[in-house]
């Protein structure tokens, strides 16, 4: 009767994952027969492992029961363990270096200073190969063990733009942008923007080529220390280029775009743009309200230049200059602008310093006159003035030492030869070193200036390969630094 008894009211709950064990004594059964054995011979029956811990919280049960007998009894006193699977091998990146996932637009930003293309440098670390994990069995409380699925390795591969080492730390080797796409881990050194550069983008400053598939909106800034390439249109922007420039659409700055290009520049049309070349330029249609200083020559033959101030280094082969309206345009040619601010530098110092001198001259000669009556004060200014003489007349000797080593660098590295394929307008200057030559009226080309030993310039008809004297179509003049000055020479030559 009495296992009858136990039988009714001592019974476990199993759920169908037998991820638990509960044991359940119904109230009224007698204490004396809720016994540790009894409870575990019931687990038992239902096959339940057996372990310290399982038998400590039926050790538990039964008091609980025994202390209140008319009230019900339950316990989990089982507890299967789950399985704990193996993390997968993964790239831990550094803080704030996210690389490009693929070659499609990237995620949006909201200002310009902010850039969605991450750019590393040599020798920088990138992040760590995490190794995969075992993982860890679980278990029934039935005994029945559930397996773990290890972690899976990832299948990284890298190029030679970055090094993984033995103990996964991974660094670039070069200069560019991280991109990580299906499990390979690399550098590029050429940037591809498919759309605009705008607020999709941001900035731009990348340690490679860039090349932008559609075209630049105001505001932005493109800078690479490779070269640049754009297929659509620039706005007013900014590009800067450690080697080339390219912009096959064009470039439309409303005076507010710049252009810096540490090698070469081939632009379909430039309007309004400020920009310094180091190399050559070539320019397919126009060059319009445009500043511009060309280290190098520029092969334009087809370009029309019109309005702004074009200064070239060396050889100048252009198609139209001016316009039929008068727009000022300043064509010069066998000068390097860098030479040229520092010729100004000089050529506004020197009077300076001149005037200085000759004022402290006069107080020194002043003193010198009267030295037999002079106070200790007066001494000791006279000291003073003899020193700051002295200084003043050596900073003269240098200011001119400089000019000359200028004009003789200018000289030495800057090519007069400009070539004019189509038509010259009155009105347009050009300047061939320290020589204004500006027509009197529009002038016909094909024909070509030079200099002549002399300084002077010398004009070619290049269909007949015949001299022209110049100043027969052209008022010829000194080219004067100060533009005041230069356009009152020009008047008084015109007289």
């Amino acid at each position: 009767m009495a296992g009858d008894a136990v039988d009714k009211s001592i019974h476990v709950e199993l759920p169908s994952d037998a991820m638990s064990a509960t044991i359940v004594i119904e109230p009224g059964l007698d204490p004396a027969l809720v016994t540790v054995e009894v409870c575990e011979a019931v687990l038992s029956d239902r096959k339940v492992v057996i372990t310290g811990e399982v038998k400590k919280a039926i050790v538990s049960l039964v008091k609980a029961y025994t202390d209140n007998p008319e009230v019900e009894a339950r316990s989990q006193v089982a507890t299967g363990s789950a399985p704990v699977h193996g993390e997968d091998e993964r790239i831990e990146f550094e803080a704030g270096l996210v690389p490009l996932e693929d070659d499609s637009e990237a995620s949006t930003v909201s200002h310009y200073d902010r850039s969605s293309f991450k750019t590393v440098s040599s020798g920088q670390r990138l992040g760590k190969l995490i190794p995969a994990t075992e993982g860890s069995d679980g278990q029934t409380v039935l005994g029945k063990v559930l397996s773990a699925k290890a972690g899976r390795s990832l299948g990284l591969r890298t190029e030679e733009s970055v090094t993984l080492s033995g103990d996964g730390v991974i660094v670039a080797n070069v200069d560019g942008l991280l991109c990580y796409r299906d499990n390979l881990l690399r550098i590029l050194t050429i940037l591809e923007v498919p759309e605009y550069v705008d607020f999709s983008t941001g900035n731009i400053d990348f340690g490679g080529d860039v090349e932008i598939r559609r075209g630049v909106r105001d505001c932005f800034i493109v800078t690479a220390t490779g070269s640049i390439t754009v297929r659509g249109l620039v706005e007013a922007a900014t590009i800067r280029a450690g080697l080339d420039v390219r912009l096959e659409g064009g470039m439309a700055a409303r005076e507010k775009g710049v252009i810096e290009a540490g090698r070469d520049l081939h632009a379909r049309y430039l309007d309004s743009v400020k920009g310094t070349i180091g190399r050559n330029v070539e320019v397919m249609k126009e060059l319009v309200n445009s500043r511009l200083n060309v280290c190098g020559e520029m092969r334009s033959g087809r370009c029309a230049i019109i309005g702004g101030r074009l200064v070239v280094s060396g050889a100048c082969d252009v198609g139209i200059v001016g316009a039929g309206g008068g727009s000022p345009t300043e064509l010069l040619v066998g000068r390097i602008a860098e030479v040229d601010e520092l010729r100004d530098v000089c050529r506004k110092l020197h009077p300076k310093v001149e005037a200085r001198l000759t004022r402290f001259r006069g107080e020194f000669e002043t003193l010198v006159n009267c030295a037999g009556k002079l106070s200790p004060s007066q001494a000791e200014r006279m000291t003073e003035l003899q020193y700051e003489v002295g200084t003043l007349e050596g900073l003269i000797q240098k200011l001119e030492e400089a000019g000359q080593r200028l004009d003789d660098l200018q000289n030495k590295y800057a090519e007069v030869d400009l070539s004019i394929q189509t038509r010259v307008h009155q009105g347009a200057k050009l300047v061939l070193r320290d020589m204004v030559v500006e027509f009197k009226d529009d002038l016909k080309g094909p024909f070509r200036l030079t200099l002549d030993k002399r300084g002077e310039p010398v004009m070619t008809d290049l269909i007949r390969d015949t001299p022209v004297e110049v100043r027969t179509v052209a008022r010829v003049y000194p080219y004067v630094e100060d533009q005041e000055q230069n356009e009152a020479g020009q008047s008084s030559r015109a007289a």
